[in-house]
């Protein structure tokens, strides 16, 4: 008997489940990340390199990024830059209920000091932040 009534709530339930698509616009960004030593004296020469997945929105991003700059100024300054994308997404609802989201997520970047990582990490972020190296 247990295993009818939760067989008609399980076909219920699963009737008030949608599934959401939706579309929108990654605006451009510019990203500022500054780089300091431990006596706060800027670093200049900090690379970077950014990757996505590969064939997807992300590694167009990452792409773009690559390109926007090359290291850190004089004042120890990077900023990175990325026009607007068309992404989009889903998920699925049931009442004010939601999971299953598939985002958009962002580059991951390193962050390079000669041949040494200072630091890896969503883009995200870093936005606004300085570092200490």
């Amino acid at each position: 008997m247990k295993s009818i009534i939760y067989a008609v709530l399980g076909l219920v339930l699963s009737g008030c489940v949608s599934h959401v698509s939706w579309h929108g616009v990654l605006p451009d960004r510019e990203y500022k990340i500054t780089f300091i030593d431990k006596e706060q004296i800027p670093i200049r020469g900090v690379s970077f390199e950014c990757k996505g997945e590969l064939g997807s929105i992300t590694e167009l991003i990452a792409k773009e990024l690559n390109t926007s700059a090359t290291a850190t100024n004089d004042n120890g300054v990077l900023v990175l830059k990325h026009s607007a994308y068309e992404v989009h997404g889903s998920y699925k609802q049931m009442g004010p209920f939601q999971w299953d989201q598939q985002d958009v997520p962002l580059p991951i970047c390193q962050f390079f000091l000669g041949s040494t990582t200072v630091y890896s990490g969503p883009l995200l972020q870093l936005n606004g932040k300085t570092l200490e190296v």
